[in-house]
């Protein structure tokens, strides 16, 4: 997910400030990396020709119109692109699990847990949709195409009432003590480090080891880590 995020970054920072604000090398990688912020395709592809002046029979709101459908972040169709992301990602998880599933069943071991239970990989790409979407959703505001800016404000509210339920939801967490943060000294972010790292060795299933590995390291770059009270 962090290497997203990098790309993602790269995906924009080509077009700060405008056409021609930055190199024409920033540019061309922003646009190479368009795709990690989700603009892979254009569902108004059909509708070309000279964007830069209005038709004859065009006013100025129907040319902005056409010019933000011609956008390369238009927004439904950075919009069908997320939801078929997340769509993909359910049913490849929910493979992936049948498939373990399977395995276990054919050795006569116990089904047990799901080893990744939902949403575990669908909110991993929700997380890496934000920027995209709200990328998209600031050109649509901007466009002067009043169908565009509703649908921009409206995209641009939804996240920020995500964001806002998730900041609310942790600050739930914390107040209740369902969720506490322990921090850690150099001395015992080492000693943690080497008890997951132990674990890890000891540890049979791949995907648990791999956590536990992850987990290690966590802890010393974070120098402390969350406990969730599951009762």
């Amino acid at each position: 997910v962090n290497m997203v995020f990098q790309a993602q970054f790269l995906g924009i920072v080509g077009r700060v400030g405008g056409p021609g604000a930055q190199p024409a090398s920033s540019q061309a990688l922003s646009d190479g990396l368009s795709w990690s912020n989700y603009h892979i395709i254009q569902l108004h592809g059909d509708d070309k020709g000279d964007s830069a002046r209005p038709r004859a029979t065009e006013s100025e709101v129907d040319h902005a119109c056409r010019l933000q459908r011609q956008n390369p972040r238009e927004l439904s169709s950075t919009l069908v692109v997320s939801v078929a992301s997340v769509v993909a990602a359910f049913f490849l998880r929910s493979g992936v699990v049948h498939a373990i599933w399977y395995m276990k069943k054919r050795r006569g071991a116990d089904k047990g847990p799901a080893a990744a239970p939902f949403p575990a990989w669908e909110l991993q790409v929700l997380l890496t949709q934000f920027q995209g979407l709200g990328e998209a959703a600031g050109d649509a505001i901007g466009s002067g195409c009043f169908i565009y800016e509703f649908g921009g404000a409206l995209t641009l509210l939804v996240l920020l009432l995500v964001l806002a339920s998730t900041c609310a939801l942790v600050l739930f967490g914390i107040k209740s003590k369902r969720a506490t943060w322990t921090h850690y000294t150099w001395r015992e972010c080492i000693a943690n480090m080497k008890e997951h790292l132990s674990a890890a060795r000891e540890e049979r299933n791949w995907a648990k080891r791999m956590r536990a590995i992850y987990e290690a390291f966590a802890v010393v770059q974070e120098r402390g880590e969350w406990e969730q009270d599951d009762k």
